[in-house]
């Protein structure tokens, strides 16, 4: 890690277990910086799932050695898991972290409004309290985003389908 590091120029550089039965292999469905030194990360769990429990634990930790101090980590809450593929590819239906941060705002996928989205368990009570937590957790304007199923279902949302560059093209 430290040659990586090095070779990468960064400050911070952490691997991240591969929860189990994931289809991605991506970040972007289970972390994203909200502030500088505040990492949110959202794992979708089977509520009082002891495997799904302790999945998350073993992740936050591992996040937590390897980060350091210098990085709060913020548990956000998370619905179950909704199942549904395409493709091969999970949903990202839920996923908040999959988010687009730039310099001043933080643009967060919301799910709740959607009927299709409601019928497979998220809500906009779910979508308000992460926002919250969120909000209670940057200095960033925080701008909610509407995504359909249609988007998600496919296992992208606001990150996957957003480019960000540091200056003008």
């Amino acid at each position: 890690m430290a040659v990586l590091r090095r070779q990468l120029d960064c400050r911070r550089l952490a691997a991240i277990p591969e929860p189990d039965n994931d289809t991605t292999g991506h970040a972007d469905g289970l972390v994203a910086f909200i502030d500088e030194n505040r990492l949110a990360v959202q794992l979708q769990t089977d509520a009082g799932s002891d495997r799904d429990d302790a999945e998350s634990r073993l992740l936050m930790q591992k996040l937590a050695d390897q980060l350091g101090s210098g990085v709060r980590l913020v548990k956000l809450e998370a619905s179950a898991p909704v199942r549904q593929t395409w493709r091969g590819f999970d949903s990202a239906c839920g996923l908040h972290v999959n988010l687009l941060a730039t310099r001043r705002s933080l643009y967060v996928p919301v799910f709740g409004s959607d009927e299709a989205n409601r019928k497979l368990g998220q809500s906009a009570e779910l979508d308000s309290r992460v926002l919250a937590a969120i909000r209670a957790n940057t200095s960033k304007t925080v701008v909610p985003v509407d995504v359909p199923n249609a988007i998600c279902r496919m296992g992208g949302s606001v990150r996957c389908l957003t480019w960000a560059f540091a200056q003008s093209l």
